[in-house]
């Protein structure tokens, strides 16, 4: 039987034969041969408890999150079914951190079904941000945002616009954007306004990208996701928000850049 070690190096070099995401080799391995954590001491299940008080949950939460994983995984998993919306809505936020398991999907998507919006929300945001999870997201994020598109909280829905505007840069995301454009929220129609317009924005001066000169093109290659200000022939600022690019060029008092989106390259496909 390998040792955990040896199951983690298995998984590496899978993931570099393969080109899958960390979640994707391991699941596709089996189960790590690690012994499964145990449950929550009293003293960890007593700070659990505390997440649903007003006094004592953010200090709480600090002590959760500075658990290591097999820790902390079981302790939030324990009360994400908690009678306390508070409890349930900070467990969701604990398991954001962690690389997601069959279990711990299967609990936040039981969440997304929860009574309480702020669950809800968590939840979400614990199954697909990217960003947060170690290894990566290896779910398929739109089904669940295009299911959660028609959640009745404002809050909700909110979460979603956003996300949709920042972080994701697939067509599928600026059609479901264009779905709120009929949002009954004003505020929601006005933000996937202005996320399509971002979105029309980065493709259009990312085509015009590629018209600089080969070896300025080449260097700002090395800035995907990013805005990149070109000033007299050279990246003078690159930054992912294009108010921290001006804020760079009004800085330098530079008035005479241009400013273009580098798309952040195609996903390999996924080996069957």
């Amino acid at each position: 039987m390998p040792q955990h070690k040896d199951f983690k190096r298995l998984v590496r070099e899978r993931m570099t034969a393969t080109g899958e995401r960390y979640t994707t080799a391991l699941a596709a391995l089996g189960p790590s041969p690690r012994t499964p954590s145990p449950p929550p001491s009293d003293r960890v299940a007593r700070w659990v408890a505390m997440l649903g008080t007003v006094d004592k949950a953010f200090g709480a939460f600090d002590l959760l999150e500075a658990l290591p994983p097999d820790e902390l995984r079981p302790a939030a998993l324990s009360g994400v079914s908690d009678p306390s919306w508070r409890v349930r809505r900070s467990c969701c936020r604990l398991l954001d951190d962690l690389a997601l398991t069959d279990e711990t999907q299967a609990a936040l998507l039981a969440c997304l079904e929860d009574e309480h919006p702020q669950v809800r929300r968590a939840a979400l945001h614990s199954l697909t941000c990217e960003k947060c999870k170690p290894d990566g997201c290896s779910l398929d994020r739109r089904p669940l945002l295009e299911r959660m598109a028609n959640d009745p909280s404002q809050r909700v829905r909110k979460s979603i616009v956003t996300g949709l505007s920042w972080a994701y840069h697939d067509e599928w995301a600026e059609d479901l954007l264009h779905r709120f454009a009929d949002d009954r929220s004003a505020e929601l129609r006005a933000l996937a306004a202005h996320g399509i317009a971002r979105i029309t924005k980065e493709r259009a001066t990312d085509q015009a990208r590629k018209s600089l000169p080969e070896e300025l093109r080449k260097k700002t290659d090395r800035h995907p996701g990013k805005w990149v200000a070109i000033v007299d022939g050279r990246i003078d600022a690159a930054d992912r928000f294009t108010g921290a690019v001006r804020r760079a060029l009004r800085g330098l008092g530079r008035a005479d850049a241009d400013v273009y989106w580098v798309a952040p390259p195609e996903p390999a496909p996924t080996p069957r």
